[in-house]
């Protein structure tokens, strides 16, 4: 478990003019946190020493195979369904749960999801994904390659205290209120997560 704060200024006299409400002040800073949480756990937090599901010692990699580079939605959804076979190798002998499996994405791959798929009609790679391979995409900037992983409580285990706790304190240079919450990832078997190494080009 790891210990993630945000802290922001406030402005007292803004409070007591009714410009600004406590509520306000703590829904932006619980944003704030909650996307420093969700990122940490795509790609690892080094200044804590926090691995990320990107990031994870042991993962499987995926090589290129009969292309040499991801130029076509078609090729894509090839490499899904290999990185899924290779994903449920390493699930063999537990009983996971009939759920889907997600793809992380990197954002210079985002352009293929909207290729059209035509069996057996016309979608978009990325309605074939989820409908066909139940596979939900999510795009992200600052990942090399694509990754595949089944979100399972039995293989993955991401702790989210659900209560953020807020503490106001002052400064020389002003007053200021931090939320912090904890959070964290364990996952049990490295190895169901693939990463699809192979370029852009």
């Amino acid at each position: 478990m790891h210990k993630f704060e945000t802290t922001i200024p406030i402005s007292q006299a803004a409070l007591m003019d009714g410009t600004l409400t406590e509520d306000k002040v703590k829904t932006e800073l619980e944003h704030d946190l909650m996307n420093n949480v969700y990122y940490s756990i795509v790609f690892g937090k080094s200044s804590i020493n926090m691995k990320g599901i990107s990031t994870l010692s042991g993962r499987s990699k995926l090589s290129g195979t009969q292309a040499s580079s991801l130029t076509t939605g078609t090729m894509l959804r090839q490499k899904v369904i290999e990185a899924k076979y290779k994903s449920e190798e390493q699930q063999e002998g537990i009983k996971t749960f009939y759920g889907f499996y997600r793809l992380l994405l990197p954002y210079q791959f985002s352009h293929l999801l909207l290729e059209l798929y035509n069996e057996p009609q016309y979608v978009t790679i990325k309605d074939s994904l989820q409908r066909d391979l139940l596979t939900i995409t999510k795009v992200f900037k600052g990942l090399d390659h694509p990754i595949l992983y089944k979100f399972d409580h039995k293989v993955m285990f991401v702790p989210i205290l659900s209560d953020v706790s807020f503490r106001k304190f002052s400064a020389p240079e002003g007053d200021y209120i931090r939320a912090s919450i904890l959070a964290g990832i364990v996952h049990f078997r490295p190895k169901e997560v693939v990463e699809i190494t192979i370029s852009a080009n």
